[in-house]
């Protein structure tokens, strides 16, 4: 693995890889070291911010699968 970092002077870089890598998946991610310092932190959801999104052909699926999954729990195994 190969890890480095560096500040650009301009937009373009130019990318030399080791020999080795050639032919094999190589993953690249480019960030900037500062956002992951400092994440904004997320505030929690809650189930009202979901209200209205399902249709009630949704609802009523989704409430038979509920039902069906909480049957679920109380069978014996």
């Amino acid at each position: 693995m190969v890890r480095t970092s560096f500040i650009p002077n301009q937009e373009v870089v130019e990318l030399v890889i080791p020999n080795h890598y050639v032919g094999k998946k190589v993953e690249f991610l480019i960030y900037i070291s500062d956002e992951l310092e400092n994440p904004t932190p997320q505030k929690p959801m809650n189930a009202s911010q979901f209200k209205g999104i399902l249709n009630d052909t949704e609802v009523k699926s989704f409430n038979q699968y509920l039902t069906e999954v909480r049957q679920e729990w109380d069978r014996n195994i």
